[in-house]
């Protein structure tokens, strides 16, 4: 991007921030503060050097009070946070954008602070759940914070699956299928339909999640219940937030395999949901 690309986007993003501070979202407010200044400081890196002088010395002034400002919202934020007033509320409309696990839980884990996150969702069953439960993982690892922990309460997926098992043939011998995986004890030799409801794929899916974090110092733990109903998710550093549709508020991509947002969610669209910020010291 040009300079002038970049001011221009910054711009839009820096009147999008002063928006939400008037709307008391500081949490986002500060996640587009931080947008906004990064895109003006790259502005000011792509100008060439002993060149549009004047001009650059007044956006350095800009980015300076921009920066000022943004710390002064922060210290706001925190005093709030800890006298127990903080309460924020993002409303994500159907088929909108721009709401990434990045984007939304990012501002929690960039100070540093989180050692532990505990995530309870009663539907990441589903191998499309898993799957954003894991890009969830990744967010969580590339953050700032040294995660050590994520504890994850779900349901089980307890979806009957119908299995065909086919014996095999070969020469004078027949290949025996011995069915404990399938819940079964005896030998078979003959085809047939396995109906089972046990969570063999979901768990085989979260203990492959489990060897990856543990490559990354990050221990992992779920546990099912079959109760659980509320969604919500706890940092360690105090900050609770609550999502109407869980973790499952992304729509599958229209086409599997390409198209903007199969891999960056910021360009996948939204199912409509409400999210609520709050702080641990507002509970007291």
């Amino acid at each position: 991007m040009t300079s002038n690309s970049l001011i221009e986007a910054g711009s839009i993003v820096m009147v999008r921030a002063i928006e939400l501070e008037k709307q008391l979202k500081f949490t986002e407010s500060l996640t587009c503060y931080e947008e906004s200044i990064g895109l003006f400081i790259k502005a000011l890196r792509s100008i060439p050097q002993n060149t549009q002088l004047e001009f650059k010395e007044k956006l350095r002034q800009k980015v300076s009070e921009y920066i000022t400002h943004a710390e002064k919202l922060k210290e706001k934020l925190k005093k709030e946070s800890e006298n127990g007033n903080y309460h924020e509320q993002i409303v994500i409309d159907e088929g909108a954008t721009g709401f990434s696990y990045k984007r939304v839980f990012g501002r929690f884990l960039e100070d540093g602070t989180a050692s532990k996150i505990w995530v309870d969702d009663p539907y990441i069953r589903n191998s499309y759940q898993i799957e954003n439960f894991s890009h969830f993982c990744e967010v969580v690892v590339q953050s700032e914070s040294d995660v050590k922990n994520i504890y994850l309460t779900t349901g089980e997926d307890t979806q009957q699956k119908s299995v065909f098992v086919m014996c095999l043939y070969a020469v004078d011998h027949r290949i025996m299928y011995y069915t404990i995986y399938f819940g079964l004890d005896s030998r078979i030799t003959e085809p047939f339909i396995c109906v089972r409801t046990h969570p063999y794929e979901q768990i085989e899916k979260f203990g492959y999640l489990k060897d990856d974090l543990e490559k990354h110092n990050i221990h992992f733990e779920w546990t099912f219940s079959d109760t659980l109903h509320d969604r919500e998710i706890r940092f360690d550093n105090g900050w609770i937030v609550k999502i109407g549709r869980g973790l499952d508020y992304f729509r599958r991509p229209e086409h599997k395999f390409c198209g903007l947002g199969v891999h960056d969610y910021e360009f996948r669209s939204c199912s409509a949901t409400t999210i609520d910020i709050f702080h641990s010291s507002i509970l007291r």
